[in-house]
């Protein structure tokens, strides 16, 4: 998506300016980013599978988070986070399904949110779960690598979201509820790695 284009998509939907210019940029600066996960164990989260054990799910290797996909359900932070740009790399191992979620209420399978899409036929695309609501574009489909690590970056400011895909603006939207809650990577059926997760709050 050109620069010109993503002015004036973001535009439509009412983005202040200064946010709009910034994303429009597609700045790769890492000053103030601090890493949610440190490389070594799950320290700052906690896993929720109902019926399955986490340590079978959840394994931390080679500085990176190993989700087996099986049984579903997903590894929240400890904390809540409002506005921010989260970082980080993944690698789908078979094309399957997974999510990274903004959400309020944890511990419920479907928990209420706005999903950042990891599905491999269409990454980077933005919807609300479970009574979790956003006004969003279509996604621009870029496709991801498969077995190769790719870039993903989710941006949450007062109601307004999007993602970024190895360097390209893929999806944007406004009016976005909640606004405030737990993150979480999700477990839903495919071998998923999860690195280099770090994020600046807003």
């Amino acid at each position: 998506m050109k620069r010109r284009e993503i002015l004036a998509s973001l535009g439509a939907l009412g983005l202040p300016s200064a946010f709009a210019l910034a994303l429009a940029q597609e700045k790769k600066e890492e000053e103030g980013f601090v890493p949610l996960f440190n490389g070594k164990d799950l320290t700052g989260f906690i896993p929720f599978l109902p019926g399955g054990d986490p340590a079978k799910t959840w394994q931390v290797r080679d500085g990176m988070i190993v989700c087996s996909g099986r049984p579903h359900g997903y590894l929240r932070t400890e904390r809540e986070f409002s506005n921010f740009i989260l970082r980080f790399e993944y690698r789908m191992m078979e094309p399957g399904n997974s999510g990274v979620f903004l959400m309020v209420l944890p511990d419920k399978i479907w928990p209420q949110g706005i999903e950042f899409q990891l599905l491999f036929t269409e990454v980077g695309r933005i919807f609300g779960v479970a009574g979790g609501k956003v006004d969003a574009t279509p996604v621009l489909q870029r496709p991801s690598k498969l077995r190769e690590w790719n870039t993903y970056e989710i941006i949450h400011y007062n109601g307004f979201v999007a993602t970024c895909v190895n360097g390209h603006v893929v999806a944007i939207g406004a009016n976005a509820e909640p606004r405030k809650g737990y993150i979480i990577f999700q477990s839903e059926g495919a071998e998923i790695h999860f690195r280099n997760i770090r994020i600046r709050e807003l």
